[in-house]
């Protein structure tokens, strides 16, 4: 018979995890010769609030029963302050230049399934919500719809078993958040931006779920 391990969640101090998260992006900008982001709490509150937003569009799209999960990200806000800049000023943080990364990703590691199928799960294909321009009337319009997609998509996934489960290590997170912004080109831009002198980043958790949000500004 099969032996099911499935260790209990971790319980993350998340303003450790993000103060982590912001030392790795220290390191990079160090390794090319860029002075350091100085931790910013009143940055970091404005970052929490937004990821905990997102988190709020993720409860069912990452339901961990399910085997095809479709996390959504987004840098608006449509029922509040819209832009990164717009949530910074309203919190009164002034500053010349912003920029902002957000991540999501599932802190689960080691995951073995059994499925009904004997062949490995296909998950269908579904839009990206991708940064762009245009009115909050029409990015709205434009991320209901692709919410509307991937909630049909994760409503008709089968049902996982799962038989082995592990947790990602806070240093592991840490590591994963940072390289994945360092992977992306628009990411990367945004660490490496010399101008940059201070940062916060805010986490939350859904389901089985991270989204981290990092803000990064020139005072």
């Amino acid at each position: 018979s099969l032996n099911y391990r499935v260790r209990p969640r971790p319980q993350y101090d998340l303003a450790v995890l993000a103060q982590n998260v912001q030392n790795g992006i220290n390191a990079e900008r160090r390794t090319r010769g860029l002075g350091e982001l100085a931790w910013d709490d009143r940055i970091a509150e404005v970052a929490r609030k937004h990821s905990e937003d997102q988190a709020r569009d993720n409860a069912e799209l990452t339901d961990p029963n399910l085997l095809c999960v479709y996390p959504l990200i987004r840098h608006e806000n449509f029922s509040g302050s819209f832009k990164a800049g717009d949530r910074l000023r309203a919190a009164g943080v002034s500053f010349r230049l912003a920029g902002e990364n957000i991540i999501s990703f599932s802190f689960a590691e080691g995951i073995f399934y059994r499925s009904s199928e004997t062949s490995d799960v296909a998950c269908p294909a579904v839009r990206e919500f991708t940064p762009a321009g245009g009115t909050p009337e029409d990015r709205r319009t434009l991320f209901d719809a692709i919410f509307a997609e991937r909630l049909a998509a994760a409503r008709g996934s089968e049902v996982a078993v799962w038989i082995s489960k592990e947790w990602m290590t806070p240093e592991r997170v840490a590591l994963k958040a940072v390289s994945g912004w360092m992977n992306s080109p628009d990411h990367r831009q945004n660490i490496l931006t010399p101008e940059f002198t201070r940062g916060g980043i805010g986490i939350a958790i859904v389901n089985e779920f991270l989204v981290i949000t990092h803000n990064l500004l020139a005072p």
